[in-house]
């Protein structure tokens, strides 16, 4: 498969993943209510949880292919952190399905989600960096990953000031970064998709 195929495949792996975030967020609203949710809807949600991971590690597959050979190092180093990272969280939220933690993100369980989640954040972060440094997709486009990677750390400072505000729902703390970050995936998995602007796999600007 060429290069571009699998950045259109990619892209659209991106915009699947992305509408199961945005799904399994508004799952919330109905798994954490006073009166309970029946057992098949929950199984629905850690099936979205799951196959989400690996969607958007085909997403990220496309990303590299599109801007292979533009970025150096940070792109392989980018997909690597992000694919083990969220290859892990896949597994996880099928083998703690029965004791799952509310929140996208678990620390301090003991499942290993923290970590796998920081490597998924590193990855994230060196491919946002090298999309910038590629000369293609153009802006707005080329900040869509950047902007994904800092949904998770801006959600966990604004935390606390939810809390003080009263908005102790699981949706406005969980959910409702999961549907920006869901938002973001399925834009950058058009851009992947239509391929707008020029080949991305030639030289970054020095």
């Amino acid at each position: 498969m060429s290069a571009s195929n699998l950045a259109r495949w990619g892209g659209l792996s991106a915009v699947a993943g992305g509408i199961f975030l945005i799904i399994w967020a508004f799952l919330l609203i109905l798994i954490f209510n006073p009166t309970g949710a029946p057992w098949s809807l929950y199984r629905l949600y850690v099936a979205l949880d799951s196959f989400s991971w690996l969607l958007l590690i085909g997403g990220l597959v496309g990303l590299y292919a599109r801007q292979a050979n533009a970025s150096g190092w940070l792109d392989a180093a980018g997909l690597a952190l992000a694919s083990s990272g969220g290859s892990i969280m896949a597994v996880l939220s099928l083998a703690y399905a029965e004791q799952p933690m509310p929140g996208p993100y678990s620390w301090g369980d003991g499942s290993g989600r923290g970590v796998a989640v920081l490597l998924w954040e590193a990855g994230l972060l060196l491919l946002g960096l090298a999309t910038l440094r590629a000369r293609t997709p153009p802006l707005p486009w080329k900040a869509l990953p950047l902007a994904i990677f800092l949904i998770f750390p801006l959600s966990i400072a604004a935390t606390p000031l939810m809390l003080g505000a009263g908005l102790e729902s699981e949706f406005f703390y969980s959910g409702v970064p999961r549907v920006l970050a869901g938002i973001g995936w399925v834009l950058l998995g058009y851009a992947l998709w239509s391929e707008s602007g020029e080949d991305a796999r030639q030289p970054a600007a020095v």
